[in-house]
C-alpha cells in the first residue's frame, strides 16, 4: 500500500470518528412535583401530654384530667376561700404529627356572676417554641387565684376556659434549634 493510501484511509477513519463523536444525544426528564401539607396530620396529633395540679390542691380536693382525645382538659378547684388562694394546673404538649409545632400564647376567660373575685395568671413560659416532630413541650402553668375576699356565704360556680394555640411550621430532621423537653 502506497503512502498517499494510508493516509487517505487514515483520514477517513479519522474522519468517521469524529463524525461519530459529534452525533450525541441527551434524554432528558421534564415533569412536576406536588407537594402539600396534610392537615389532619398536624391538628389530629398535638395533644396535651400530660395535666396536673401543685400537690396543696390536690390535697384540699382539686382535680383534673385529660379528655380522651387528649385536645382538652377538666379541672375543678378546691374551695377558694382567701384571698390570693390559688390552683396551679401544670401542663406539657406532645407533637406526634410530622412537622414543628409553634406553640401560641394561653389565653383564659372566668365566666360567672362573681368572676371579678378571681384572676387567671397564664405562665405562658413555652409560647413561640417550637416542639418537633414526637418531641414534647417544656412544662407551663396557669395559675387561678382568689383576688379579694368574697363575703358571701352562697359558693359560687364560675366556669374558666383557656385556649392555646399551635401552628404547623416546616421541620428540618437536621435542625438541633428546635426546642423539646425529652431529648427527642
Amino acid at each position: 500500500m502506497n503512502k498517499q493510501m494510508k493516509i487517505a484511509i487514515f483520514a477517513i477513519i479519522a474522519l468517521g470518528a469524529i463524525g461519530f463523536a459529534a452525533i450525541t444525544i441527551s434524554l432528558r426528564q421534564n415533569g412536576t412535583a406536588t407537594i402539600s401539607g396534610i392537615e389532619s396530620n398536624f391538628t389530629n396529633n398535638i395533644q396535651f401530654e400530660t395535666v396536673y395540679v401543685d400537690e396543696q390542691s390536690k390535697t384540699d380536693g382539686a382535680t383534673v384530667s385529660i379528655a380522651p382525645d387528649r385536645k382538652s382538659f377538666t379541672f375543678t378547684t378546691q374551695a377558694l376561700t382567701s384571698t390570693q388562694e390559688s390552683f396551679q394546673i401544670n401542663y406539657n404538649i406532645r407533637n406526634k404529627s410530622q412537622y414543628g409545632a409553634r406553640i401560641g400564647g394561653l389565653t383564659c376567660q372566668v365566666e360567672g356572676t362573681a368572676k371579678d373575685y378571681v384572676d387567671v395568671q397564664e405562665n405562658n413560659d413555652i409560647q413561640d417554641s417550637i416542639i418537633k416532630p414526637t418531641g414534647i413541650s417544656c412544662s407551663d402553668s396557669v395559675l387561678i387565684y382568689l383576688n379579694k375576699s368574697y363575703a358571701d356565704t352562697t359558693e359560687q360556680t364560675l366556669k374558666v376556659t383557656c385556649s392555646l394555640q399551635a401552628t404547623a411550621t416546616d421541620y428540618d430532621p437536621n435542625d438541633t434549634t428546635l426546642e423539646t423537653c425529652d431529648n427527642n
